[in-house]
């Protein structure tokens, strides 16, 4: 992303300001917090076009290479705690079986923190400490933590916000492989709240929490729910070749606006 600060800005009137600048995703303002999460920064909200902006208390649009930007104070965006969004902030490792993160946040707008190996391997391994990723987008389905292709995964004191689909997501590996073992994950002491975010459906299949094909998974005092568009939690394969199993004990399971549903 870019600093405000390093961009040209002028004045288009009621607030708003223009800079030059292609591929914008989102804007974050960091000395603001945003109303549901106050460990993360203010998402500016997307408008149709400039008269929108000018004509709310905040926002952003674009039009071709131009983005017009309006900050709740109505001053330019030209300071250090305007971000503008190019790049989808992302992680995917197609080489080496096993990583170890600790303490990275990612705050972007594509694939959020996201793990998958080229091929699967019983021997792989995938732990995230004291991290976590919000605001992954959600037309091309993104969670905001997604874990595929491991033998062992384990998520401790970590957090999944504003996921464009589901907020914590893991697949054991390729759904036509019947012949793969379970893989296995552990989420202790983890937070995920508002699966789902931007998408049009009031309802959907979008968990703060969720397995896919031939997952066992142990969920240790979590933090998970409310969602905007699904359950919890949910396990999900589709034929007895890709049963998960997942345990849930201690913390707490706020199922508000949820549909009923496995595991919740």
């Amino acid at each position: 992303g870019n600093q405000g600060s390093t961009l040209t800005w002028t004045s288009q009137g009621s607030g708003a300001y223009s800079a030059t600048l292609s591929g914008v995703m989102g804007v974050l303002l960091t000395s603001a917090t945003d109303p549901l999460v106050a460990t993360l920064p203010q998402q500016l909200t997307a408008r149709a076009d400039l008269a929108a902006v000018q004509g709310a208390s905040e926002g952003w649009a674009t039009s071709g290479t131009t983005v017009y930007v309006k900050i709740p104070a109505g001053t330019t965006p030209a300071i250090t705690s305007v971000y503008v969004i190019r790049q989808a902030f992302t992680l995917v490792a197609y080489t080496g079986p096993t990583m170890y993160l600790r303490g990275i946040h990612f705050w972007g707008f594509g694939a959020g923190l996201r793990h998958k190996p080229t091929t699967y391997s019983a021997s792989s391994r995938f732990v995230c400490r004291d991290g976590g990723a919000a605001y992954s987008e959600q037309a091309s389905g993104y969670n905001a933590i997604s874990i595929d292709n491991v033998g062992v995964a384990a998520l401790k004191n970590c957090y999944g916000y504003y996921g464009g689909s589901d907020c914590i997501n893991i697949h054991r590996t390729d759904q036509s492989n019947t012949a793969l073992p379970h893989s296995i994950m552990l989420e202790e002491g983890c937070t995920a709240k508002y699966s789902a975010w931007q998408r049009a459906e009031v309802r959907g299949p979008y968990q703060a929490s969720t397995s896919h094909d031939g997952v066992i998974k142990v969920i240790l005092n979590p933090t998970y729910g409310p969602t905007l568009g699904g359950p919890v939690l949910q396990d999900q394969g589709p034929d007895a070749n890709f049963i998960c199993y997942t345990w849930c004990l201690g913390g707490t399971l706020d199922p508000t606006g949820s549909p009923a549903s496995t595991g919740e």
